[in-house]
Protein backbone atom coordinates (compact mmCIF):
# COMPACT_ATOMS: atom_id res chain seq x y z
CA UNK A 1 0.00 0.00 0.00
CA UNK A 2 3.18 2.38 0.71
CA UNK A 3 4.91 1.82 -2.70
CA UNK A 4 1.23 2.26 -4.52
CA UNK A 5 0.94 5.84 -2.33
CA UNK A 6 4.12 6.40 -3.31
CA UNK A 7 3.85 5.87 -7.00
CA UNK A 8 1.00 7.88 -7.09
CA UNK A 9 2.65 10.83 -5.49
CA UNK A 10 5.35 10.41 -8.35
CA UNK A 11 3.25 9.80 -11.10
CA UNK A 12 0.89 13.41 -10.20
CA UNK A 13 4.13 15.32 -9.45
CA UNK A 14 5.24 14.33 -12.95
CA UNK A 15 2.08 14.98 -14.67
CA UNK A 16 2.01 17.90 -17.21
CA UNK A 17 -1.25 19.92 -17.24
CA UNK A 18 -3.07 19.96 -20.72
CA UNK A 19 -0.75 22.11 -22.83
CA UNK A 20 -1.25 23.80 -26.26
CA UNK A 21 1.34 21.99 -28.87
CA UNK A 22 1.48 23.10 -32.20
CA UNK A 23 2.90 20.86 -34.79
CA UNK A 24 4.27 21.65 -38.30
CA UNK A 25 5.02 19.12 -40.27
CA UNK A 26 5.38 20.84 -43.91
CA UNK A 27 6.97 17.78 -45.97
CA UNK A 28 4.43 16.19 -48.16
CA UNK A 29 5.59 12.12 -47.80
CA UNK A 30 3.60 9.90 -46.58
CA UNK A 31 6.20 7.14 -44.96
CA UNK A 32 7.42 10.26 -42.71
CA UNK A 33 4.11 11.17 -41.68
CA UNK A 34 3.72 7.37 -40.52
CA UNK A 35 5.89 8.46 -37.24
CA UNK A 36 4.04 12.29 -36.32
CA UNK A 37 0.52 10.64 -36.64
CA UNK A 38 1.06 8.28 -33.54
CA UNK A 39 2.70 11.13 -31.66
CA UNK A 40 0.14 13.97 -31.97
CA UNK A 41 -2.41 11.51 -31.42
CA UNK A 42 -0.61 10.11 -28.20
CA UNK A 43 -0.63 13.50 -27.31
CA UNK A 44 -4.01 14.48 -27.70
CA UNK A 45 -4.94 11.37 -25.32
CA UNK A 46 -2.64 12.39 -22.74
CA UNK A 47 -4.93 15.09 -22.92
CA UNK A 48 -2.91 18.36 -24.24
CA UNK A 49 -4.50 20.18 -27.45
CA UNK A 50 -2.44 19.90 -30.33
CA UNK A 51 -2.69 22.15 -33.51
CA UNK A 52 -1.33 19.71 -36.49
CA UNK A 53 -0.56 21.43 -39.85
CA UNK A 54 0.04 18.38 -42.28
CA UNK A 55 -0.82 17.53 -45.94
CA UNK A 56 -2.03 13.56 -44.31
CA UNK A 57 -5.89 14.59 -42.31
CA UNK A 58 -6.34 11.95 -39.39
CA UNK A 59 -9.26 9.29 -40.69
CA UNK A 60 -11.22 10.48 -37.69
CA UNK A 61 -11.71 13.12 -35.52
CA UNK A 62 -9.65 12.44 -32.15
CA UNK A 63 -10.45 14.64 -28.90
CA UNK A 64 -8.02 17.45 -28.30
CA UNK A 65 -5.97 17.07 -32.02
CA UNK A 66 -6.91 19.77 -34.50
CA UNK A 67 -5.78 19.09 -37.39
CA UNK A 68 -4.79 22.04 -40.46
CA UNK A 69 -5.15 20.61 -43.72
CA UNK A 70 -2.26 21.50 -46.38
CA UNK A 71 -3.71 18.97 -48.17
CA UNK A 72 -3.69 19.68 -52.62
CA UNK A 73 -1.20 22.24 -51.51
CA UNK A 74 1.58 20.45 -53.01
CA UNK A 75 2.44 16.87 -55.24
CA UNK A 76 2.40 14.73 -52.33
CA UNK A 77 4.73 11.28 -52.10
CA UNK A 78 2.32 8.55 -52.24
CA UNK A 79 2.68 5.54 -54.23
CA UNK A 80 4.25 7.78 -57.26
CA UNK A 81 8.25 7.83 -57.43
CA UNK A 82 9.58 6.15 -59.80
CA UNK A 83 13.08 4.02 -59.77
CA UNK A 84 14.65 6.36 -61.92
CA UNK A 85 13.39 8.97 -60.08
CA UNK A 86 14.88 8.05 -56.45
CA UNK A 87 17.62 6.39 -57.84
CA UNK A 88 19.03 10.27 -58.52
CA UNK A 89 18.68 11.20 -54.58
CA UNK A 90 22.06 9.09 -53.71
CA UNK A 91 24.63 10.53 -51.45
CA UNK A 92 24.63 14.20 -50.62
CA UNK A 93 22.83 14.66 -53.71
CA UNK A 94 20.24 13.99 -51.66
CA UNK A 95 20.74 16.81 -49.21
CA UNK A 96 20.58 19.18 -52.35
CA UNK A 97 16.69 18.05 -53.10
CA UNK A 98 15.60 19.03 -49.39
CA UNK A 99 18.00 21.41 -48.76
CA UNK A 100 17.75 23.09 -52.08
CA UNK A 101 14.96 21.95 -54.00
CA UNK A 102 12.25 21.17 -50.95
CA UNK A 103 12.50 24.74 -48.88
CA UNK A 104 11.44 26.45 -52.27
CA UNK A 105 8.01 24.42 -51.90
CA UNK A 106 8.09 23.71 -47.86
CA UNK A 107 8.36 26.74 -47.16
CA UNK A 108 6.68 28.95 -49.55
CA UNK A 109 3.82 27.10 -48.05
CA UNK A 110 3.93 29.78 -45.23
CA UNK A 111 1.79 31.78 -47.87
CA UNK A 112 -1.37 29.99 -47.37
CA UNK A 113 -4.12 31.40 -45.25
CA UNK A 114 -3.80 28.70 -42.68
CA UNK A 115 -0.35 29.10 -41.92
CA UNK A 116 -0.94 33.02 -41.82
CA UNK A 117 -2.92 32.46 -39.53
CA UNK A 118 -0.93 30.53 -37.16
CA UNK A 119 2.07 33.14 -37.86
CA UNK A 120 -0.25 35.94 -36.42
CA UNK A 121 -2.35 33.92 -33.80
CA UNK A 122 -2.67 34.97 -30.48
CA UNK A 123 -3.05 31.79 -29.54
CA UNK A 124 -0.62 31.05 -26.31
CA UNK A 125 1.19 27.44 -27.53
CA UNK A 126 3.61 25.53 -24.52
CA UNK A 127 5.58 24.09 -27.38
CA UNK A 128 6.23 23.22 -30.92
CA UNK A 129 6.85 19.89 -32.81
CA UNK A 130 8.73 19.91 -36.31
CA UNK A 131 10.77 18.26 -38.12
CA UNK A 132 14.37 19.43 -39.07
CA UNK A 133 14.37 17.81 -42.66
CA UNK A 134 16.74 19.86 -44.98
CA UNK A 135 15.38 23.49 -43.83
CA UNK A 136 15.24 25.35 -40.73
CA UNK A 137 12.48 27.77 -41.63
CA UNK A 138 9.58 26.84 -39.88
CA UNK A 139 11.98 27.65 -36.70
CA UNK A 140 11.49 31.53 -37.49
CA UNK A 141 7.49 31.06 -36.42
CA UNK A 142 8.81 29.38 -33.35
CA UNK A 143 10.92 32.22 -32.60
CA UNK A 144 8.04 34.55 -33.21
CA UNK A 145 5.71 32.79 -31.18
CA UNK A 146 8.72 31.84 -28.04
CA UNK A 147 8.43 28.53 -28.08
CA UNK A 148 10.30 26.16 -27.15
CA UNK A 149 11.08 23.66 -30.05
CA UNK A 150 11.19 19.63 -30.15
CA UNK A 151 12.33 18.11 -33.79
CA UNK A 152 11.76 14.92 -34.76
CA UNK A 153 13.78 13.09 -36.86
CA UNK A 154 12.70 10.05 -38.31
CA UNK A 155 15.42 8.64 -39.57
CA UNK A 156 18.73 8.15 -37.91
CA UNK A 157 20.72 11.67 -37.21
CA UNK A 158 21.82 13.78 -40.12
CA UNK A 159 24.98 14.91 -39.32
CA UNK A 160 23.49 18.85 -38.49
CA UNK A 161 20.97 16.99 -36.09
CA UNK A 162 23.97 16.72 -33.43
CA UNK A 163 24.53 20.44 -33.84
CA UNK A 164 22.14 22.28 -31.32
CA UNK A 165 23.72 20.19 -28.60
CA UNK A 166 27.04 20.27 -29.06
CA UNK A 167 27.47 16.27 -29.44
CA UNK A 168 29.87 15.07 -31.71
CA UNK A 169 29.05 12.87 -35.05
CA UNK A 170 31.94 10.05 -34.36
CA UNK A 171 32.96 9.86 -37.76
CA UNK A 172 35.01 7.43 -36.55
CA UNK A 173 32.54 4.69 -35.96
CA UNK A 174 29.48 6.11 -36.60
CA UNK A 175 28.37 5.96 -40.25
CA UNK A 176 27.10 9.39 -41.92
CA UNK A 177 23.46 8.22 -43.46
CA UNK A 178 24.15 8.96 -46.84
CA UNK A 179 27.18 5.90 -46.67
CA UNK A 180 26.60 2.68 -47.20
CA UNK A 181 29.22 1.93 -44.29
CA UNK A 182 28.71 0.03 -41.20
CA UNK A 183 30.23 0.68 -37.66
CA UNK A 184 33.21 -1.24 -38.36
CA UNK A 185 35.01 1.48 -40.62
CA UNK A 186 38.33 0.70 -42.31
CA UNK A 187 40.52 3.69 -43.09
CA UNK A 188 39.36 4.50 -46.22
CA UNK A 189 35.94 4.49 -45.22
CA UNK A 190 36.72 6.42 -42.38
CA UNK A 191 38.10 9.06 -44.55
CA UNK A 192 34.85 9.00 -46.76
CA UNK A 193 32.83 9.06 -43.93
CA UNK A 194 34.42 11.93 -42.13
CA UNK A 195 34.61 14.16 -45.47
CA UNK A 196 31.06 12.89 -46.58
CA UNK A 197 29.89 14.08 -43.04
CA UNK A 198 31.44 17.45 -43.70
CA UNK A 199 30.34 18.35 -46.43
CA UNK A 200 26.81 17.02 -45.74
CA UNK A 201 26.90 19.81 -42.90
CA UNK A 202 28.64 22.58 -45.18
CA UNK A 203 25.84 22.07 -47.41
CA UNK A 204 22.85 22.04 -44.92
CA UNK A 205 23.96 25.39 -43.59
CA UNK A 206 25.07 26.80 -46.97
CA UNK A 207 21.49 26.50 -48.52
CA UNK A 208 19.78 27.17 -44.93
CA UNK A 209 21.35 30.91 -45.29
CA UNK A 210 20.94 30.85 -49.33
CA UNK A 211 17.72 29.82 -49.89
CA UNK A 212 15.20 28.81 -46.46
CA UNK A 213 16.10 31.97 -44.18
CA UNK A 214 15.37 34.79 -47.30
CA UNK A 215 11.99 32.89 -48.44
CA UNK A 216 11.25 32.77 -44.23
CA UNK A 217 11.75 36.70 -44.37
CA UNK A 218 9.18 36.95 -46.79
CA UNK A 219 6.65 35.99 -44.48
CA UNK A 220 7.82 36.48 -40.92
CA UNK A 221 9.46 39.30 -39.74
CA UNK A 222 12.65 40.27 -37.24
CA UNK A 223 14.17 36.82 -36.61
CA UNK A 224 17.91 36.15 -35.94
CA UNK A 225 19.76 33.80 -38.35
CA UNK A 226 17.60 30.23 -38.66
CA UNK A 227 20.74 28.87 -37.55
CA UNK A 228 21.19 30.62 -34.15
CA UNK A 229 17.46 29.45 -33.66
CA UNK A 230 18.70 26.02 -34.79
CA UNK A 231 21.02 25.99 -32.21
CA UNK A 232 18.65 26.91 -29.04
CA UNK A 233 15.82 24.31 -30.10
CA UNK A 234 15.43 22.15 -27.03
CA UNK A 235 15.08 18.40 -27.89
CA UNK A 236 15.51 15.75 -30.44
CA UNK A 237 13.61 12.94 -30.98
CA UNK A 238 15.21 10.24 -33.54
CA UNK A 239 14.28 7.26 -34.84
CA UNK A 240 17.18 4.96 -33.94
CA UNK A 241 17.97 2.33 -31.11
CA UNK A 242 20.97 1.49 -30.23
CA UNK A 243 20.54 -2.39 -30.98
CA UNK A 244 20.48 -1.73 -34.08
CA UNK A 245 22.16 1.74 -35.22
CA UNK A 246 25.53 0.73 -32.51
CA UNK A 247 25.43 2.21 -28.98
CA UNK A 248 27.09 5.98 -29.10
CA UNK A 249 28.24 8.40 -26.26
CA UNK A 250 24.63 10.70 -26.31
CA UNK A 251 23.15 13.56 -24.10
CA UNK A 252 20.05 13.52 -22.55
CA UNK A 253 18.78 15.74 -24.94
CA UNK A 254 18.92 13.29 -27.94
CA UNK A 255 16.00 10.64 -26.98
CA UNK A 256 15.93 7.56 -29.11
CA UNK A 257 12.17 6.64 -30.14
CA UNK A 258 13.06 3.79 -32.94
CA UNK A 259 9.60 2.27 -33.69
CA UNK A 260 7.26 4.82 -32.07
CA UNK A 261 5.06 4.38 -34.96
CA UNK A 262 4.31 0.54 -34.90
CA UNK A 263 0.76 -0.11 -34.06
CA UNK A 264 -0.02 -3.44 -32.16
CA UNK A 265 -3.46 -3.25 -32.27
CA UNK A 266 -3.40 -3.48 -36.11
CA UNK A 267 -5.21 -6.51 -37.72
CA UNK A 268 -5.20 -8.28 -41.01
CA UNK A 269 -8.27 -8.29 -43.33
CA UNK A 270 -10.27 -11.88 -43.13
CA UNK A 271 -9.32 -11.91 -46.82
CA UNK A 272 -5.56 -11.35 -45.83
CA UNK A 273 -5.86 -13.93 -43.09
CA UNK A 274 -6.90 -16.80 -45.13
CA UNK A 275 -4.22 -16.36 -47.73
CA UNK A 276 -1.32 -16.14 -44.92
CA UNK A 277 -2.77 -19.42 -43.20
CA UNK A 278 -3.03 -21.25 -46.59
CA UNK A 279 0.77 -21.40 -47.15
CA UNK A 280 2.05 -24.92 -46.70
CA UNK A 281 5.95 -23.88 -46.09
CA UNK A 282 5.63 -20.08 -45.41
CA UNK A 283 5.10 -16.54 -46.75
CA UNK A 284 7.51 -13.98 -48.72
CA UNK A 285 5.99 -10.37 -48.00
CA UNK A 286 7.31 -7.67 -50.73
CA UNK A 287 6.36 -4.46 -50.45
CA UNK A 288 8.75 -1.14 -51.92
CA UNK A 289 7.06 1.35 -48.94
CA UNK A 290 4.53 4.38 -49.08
CA UNK A 291 6.55 6.33 -51.91
CA UNK A 292 8.49 4.01 -54.30
CA UNK A 293 6.17 1.96 -57.12
CA UNK A 294 7.49 -1.18 -57.64
CA UNK A 295 5.60 -1.51 -60.92
CA UNK A 296 8.20 1.31 -62.10
CA UNK A 297 10.73 -1.19 -62.01
CA UNK A 298 12.10 -2.57 -65.58
CA UNK A 299 10.15 -4.89 -67.22
CA UNK A 300 12.90 -7.57 -67.38
CA UNK A 301 13.48 -7.13 -63.58
CA UNK A 302 9.74 -8.01 -62.73
CA UNK A 303 9.79 -11.09 -64.77
CA UNK A 304 13.07 -12.01 -63.25
CA UNK A 305 11.56 -11.46 -59.88
CA UNK A 306 8.09 -13.57 -61.17
CA UNK A 307 10.22 -16.13 -62.36
CA UNK A 308 11.71 -16.25 -58.89
CA UNK A 309 8.84 -16.28 -57.16
CA UNK A 310 7.23 -18.96 -59.17
CA UNK A 311 10.00 -21.22 -58.07
CA UNK A 312 8.92 -21.24 -54.17
CA UNK A 313 6.05 -23.72 -55.22
CA UNK A 314 5.43 -24.28 -51.39
CA UNK A 315 5.58 -20.48 -49.89
CA UNK A 316 2.51 -18.06 -50.89
CA UNK A 317 4.15 -14.44 -51.74
CA UNK A 318 2.23 -11.18 -51.04
CA UNK A 319 3.21 -8.21 -52.40
CA UNK A 320 1.89 -4.49 -52.02
CA UNK A 321 1.77 -3.46 -55.42
CA UNK A 322 -0.51 -1.70 -58.50
CA UNK A 323 -1.33 -4.94 -60.60
CA UNK A 324 -3.37 -2.91 -63.16
CA UNK A 325 0.63 -1.77 -64.08
CA UNK A 326 2.67 -4.69 -64.06
CA UNK A 327 3.45 -7.16 -66.78
CA UNK A 328 1.27 -10.38 -67.54
CA UNK A 329 2.27 -13.76 -66.11
CA UNK A 330 1.98 -13.14 -62.21
CA UNK A 331 2.66 -16.67 -60.21
CA UNK A 332 -0.17 -18.28 -59.11
CA UNK A 333 1.24 -18.34 -55.67
CA UNK A 334 1.20 -14.01 -55.80
CA UNK A 335 -1.25 -12.54 -54.31
CA UNK A 336 -0.36 -8.28 -55.73
CA UNK A 337 -2.71 -5.95 -53.63
CA UNK A 338 -2.56 -2.31 -53.31
CA UNK A 339 -2.13 -2.09 -49.55
CA UNK A 340 -1.91 -4.03 -46.37
CA UNK A 341 -1.98 -3.71 -42.97
CA UNK A 342 1.73 -4.20 -43.04
CA UNK A 343 3.14 -5.02 -39.59
CA UNK A 344 -0.23 -7.12 -38.73
CA UNK A 345 0.57 -9.03 -41.95
CA UNK A 346 4.78 -9.20 -40.86
CA UNK A 347 4.07 -10.10 -36.83
CA UNK A 348 1.87 -13.35 -38.87
CA UNK A 349 3.63 -16.83 -37.85
CA UNK A 350 3.61 -17.52 -41.35
CA UNK A 351 5.65 -14.83 -42.88
CA UNK A 352 9.63 -16.13 -43.35
CA UNK A 353 10.96 -12.94 -45.54
CA UNK A 354 10.29 -9.25 -45.84
CA UNK A 355 11.74 -8.03 -49.64
CA UNK A 356 12.14 -4.56 -49.00
CA UNK A 357 13.07 -1.38 -50.01
CA UNK A 358 15.16 -0.36 -46.89
CA UNK A 359 12.85 2.43 -45.78
CA UNK A 360 13.69 2.56 -42.13
CA UNK A 361 9.37 2.38 -41.01
CA UNK A 362 8.72 -0.90 -42.82
CA UNK A 363 12.23 -2.37 -41.78
CA UNK A 364 11.75 -1.45 -37.37
CA UNK A 365 8.57 -3.43 -37.68
CA UNK A 366 10.06 -6.65 -39.42
CA UNK A 367 12.85 -6.47 -36.58
CA UNK A 368 9.84 -5.98 -34.36
CA UNK A 369 8.36 -8.77 -35.65
CA UNK A 370 11.29 -10.89 -35.93
CA UNK A 371 11.36 -11.19 -39.81
CA UNK A 372 14.25 -11.72 -41.49
CA UNK A 373 15.19 -9.37 -44.68
CA UNK A 374 16.21 -9.34 -48.22
CA UNK A 375 16.64 -5.76 -48.60
CA UNK A 376 17.19 -3.71 -52.30
CA UNK A 377 17.87 -0.19 -51.24
CA UNK A 378 17.44 3.00 -53.38
CA UNK A 379 18.08 6.09 -51.95
CA UNK A 380 18.25 8.38 -48.80
CA UNK A 381 18.97 6.24 -45.49
CA UNK A 382 17.85 3.02 -47.27
CA UNK A 383 21.78 1.75 -48.07
CA UNK A 384 23.02 2.40 -44.95
CA UNK A 385 20.04 0.64 -43.70
CA UNK A 386 20.17 -2.67 -45.10
CA UNK A 387 23.80 -2.43 -45.24
CA UNK A 388 23.76 -2.39 -41.42
CA UNK A 389 21.41 -5.13 -41.24
CA UNK A 390 23.58 -7.33 -43.44
CA UNK A 391 26.19 -6.75 -41.25
CA UNK A 392 24.52 -7.79 -37.89
CA UNK A 393 23.06 -11.01 -39.89
CA UNK A 394 19.34 -10.74 -40.06
CA UNK A 395 19.44 -9.77 -44.04
CA UNK A 396 20.87 -10.01 -47.40
CA UNK A 397 21.95 -7.15 -48.86
CA UNK A 398 20.66 -7.40 -53.19
CA UNK A 399 22.13 -4.24 -55.54
CA UNK A 400 19.16 -3.12 -57.39
CA UNK A 401 21.96 -2.76 -60.72
CA UNK A 402 22.83 -6.09 -60.87
CA UNK A 403 19.35 -7.52 -59.76
CA UNK A 404 17.99 -10.96 -62.10
CA UNK A 405 16.51 -14.15 -61.57
CA UNK A 406 19.72 -15.44 -60.29
CA UNK A 407 20.37 -13.03 -57.50
CA UNK A 408 17.15 -12.78 -56.79
CA UNK A 409 16.48 -16.04 -55.88
CA UNK A 410 20.14 -16.73 -54.39
CA UNK A 411 19.28 -13.97 -51.61
CA UNK A 412 15.70 -15.12 -51.01
CA UNK A 413 17.00 -18.73 -50.47
CA UNK A 414 19.53 -17.60 -48.45
CA UNK A 415 17.39 -15.88 -46.17
CA UNK A 416 14.83 -18.58 -46.25
CA UNK A 417 17.06 -21.96 -45.67
CA UNK A 418 19.89 -20.84 -44.02
CA UNK A 419 18.70 -20.79 -39.97
CA UNK A 420 21.39 -18.12 -38.93
CA UNK A 421 19.28 -15.12 -40.17
CA UNK A 422 16.46 -16.24 -38.51
CA UNK A 423 18.65 -16.75 -35.26
CA UNK A 424 20.02 -13.22 -35.87
CA UNK A 425 16.67 -11.42 -35.79
CA UNK A 426 15.12 -12.83 -33.11
CA UNK A 427 17.79 -12.26 -31.07
CA UNK A 428 17.87 -8.14 -31.89
CA UNK A 429 14.30 -8.26 -31.92
CA UNK A 430 14.45 -9.07 -28.54
CA UNK A 431 17.03 -6.24 -27.95
CA UNK A 432 15.09 -3.86 -29.38
CA UNK A 433 11.44 -4.56 -27.68
CA UNK A 434 13.30 -5.22 -24.07
CA UNK A 435 12.82 -1.10 -22.92
CA UNK A 436 11.31 0.01 -19.47
CA UNK A 437 8.94 2.41 -21.60
CA UNK A 438 7.22 2.21 -24.96
CA UNK A 439 8.66 4.42 -27.79
CA UNK A 440 5.42 6.53 -27.89
CA UNK A 441 5.19 6.73 -23.48
CA UNK A 442 9.29 8.06 -23.97
CA UNK A 443 8.73 10.19 -26.17
CA UNK A 444 5.29 11.78 -24.37
CA UNK A 445 7.09 11.87 -21.45
CA UNK A 446 10.19 14.05 -22.62
CA UNK A 447 7.48 16.34 -24.64
CA UNK A 448 5.96 17.19 -21.02
CA UNK A 449 9.64 17.28 -19.14
CA UNK A 450 10.48 20.36 -21.81
CA UNK A 451 7.25 22.36 -21.28
CA UNK A 452 7.70 21.92 -17.39
CA UNK A 453 11.03 22.50 -17.23
CA UNK A 454 12.74 23.92 -20.98
CA UNK A 455 15.55 21.93 -22.51
CA UNK A 456 18.68 24.06 -21.86
CA UNK A 457 19.63 21.84 -18.86
CA UNK A 458 19.32 18.94 -21.49
CA UNK A 459 22.30 20.15 -23.66
CA UNK A 460 25.95 19.31 -23.54
CA UNK A 461 27.92 20.85 -20.11
CA UNK A 462 30.83 21.50 -22.79
CA UNK A 463 28.83 24.01 -25.73
CA UNK A 464 30.36 26.87 -24.25
CA UNK A 465 33.60 25.71 -25.94
CA UNK A 466 34.77 26.39 -29.08
CA UNK A 467 35.19 23.29 -31.11
CA UNK A 468 39.49 23.09 -30.97
CA UNK A 469 38.38 23.37 -26.87
CA UNK A 470 35.62 20.58 -26.75
CA UNK A 471 38.45 18.37 -28.95
CA UNK A 472 41.33 19.13 -26.39
CA UNK A 473 43.21 20.74 -29.88
CA UNK A 474 44.59 23.84 -27.56
CA UNK A 475 45.73 21.38 -24.79
CA UNK A 476 47.55 18.72 -27.39
CA UNK A 477 49.15 21.68 -28.99
CA UNK A 478 49.96 23.01 -25.84
CA UNK A 479 51.57 19.52 -24.50
CA UNK A 480 53.02 18.80 -27.82
CA UNK A 481 54.50 22.49 -27.56
CA UNK A 482 55.90 21.79 -24.07
CA UNK A 483 57.71 18.47 -24.70
CA UNK A 484 59.24 20.18 -28.05
CA UNK A 485 60.58 22.26 -26.02
CA UNK A 486 61.52 19.90 -23.67
CA UNK A 487 63.41 17.89 -26.07
CA UNK A 488 65.15 21.40 -27.73
CA UNK A 489 66.28 21.94 -23.91
CA UNK A 490 67.56 18.57 -23.57
CA UNK A 491 69.11 18.30 -27.18
CA UNK A 492 70.82 21.75 -26.39
CA UNK A 493 72.12 20.62 -22.81
CA UNK A 494 73.03 17.24 -24.11
CA UNK A 495 75.26 18.95 -27.04
CA UNK A 496 76.82 21.46 -24.59
CA UNK A 497 77.75 19.07 -22.02
CA UNK A 498 79.06 16.41 -25.15
CA UNK A 499 81.42 19.59 -26.18
CA UNK A 500 82.25 20.91 -22.67
CA UNK A 501 83.49 16.79 -22.16
CA UNK A 502 85.34 16.07 -25.44
CA UNK A 503 87.08 19.66 -25.34
CA UNK A 504 88.32 18.46 -21.47
CA UNK A 505 89.28 15.13 -22.97
CA UNK A 506 91.38 16.87 -25.45
CA UNK A 507 92.94 19.79 -23.17
CA UNK A 508 94.25 17.07 -21.25
CA UNK A 509 95.51 15.03 -24.08
CA UNK A 510 97.52 17.95 -25.45
CA UNK A 511 99.22 18.22 -21.76
CA UNK A 512 100.67 14.60 -21.84
CA UNK A 513 101.52 15.01 -25.06
CA UNK A 514 103.56 18.60 -23.87
CA UNK A 515 104.93 16.88 -20.92
CA UNK A 516 106.60 14.07 -23.04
Amino acid sequence: MKLQIILAILAISCTTEGANILAIFPYQGKSHYIMFEPLVIGLARAGHSVDVVSHFPPKESIRGLNHISLQGSLYTFVNNMTTTYVKSLIGTKAIEFISYQGPNDLCNLMRLHQLQEIINTDKNYDLMLTQVLGSNCYLALAHKLKLPVVNIETSTMFPWAHDPFFESTYPSFIPCQLTTFTNDMRFMERVENLITTLYSKFLFYYYDKTVSEPIARKYIDDFPSLADIYYNISMVLVNSHWSIHGARPTNPAIVEVAGLHIDETQVLTEELEVFLNSAKDGVVYFSTGTMLKSDSFPKEKILAIYNSFAELSNYKVLWKGNMDNMPEGLPTNVKMVPWVPQFAVLRHPKVKAFVTHGGLMGTLEAIHAGVPMVGIPFFGDQMLNVGGYAYRGFAVYLNYETLNKESFSEALNEVLTNPKYQSNIARVSRLFKDRPLSPLKKAIFWIEYVIRNGGETLKSSGRHLYWFQYYLIDVGLFLLTITMLAFVVLFTVSRKLTGFIWGTQNRNVSVKQKTF
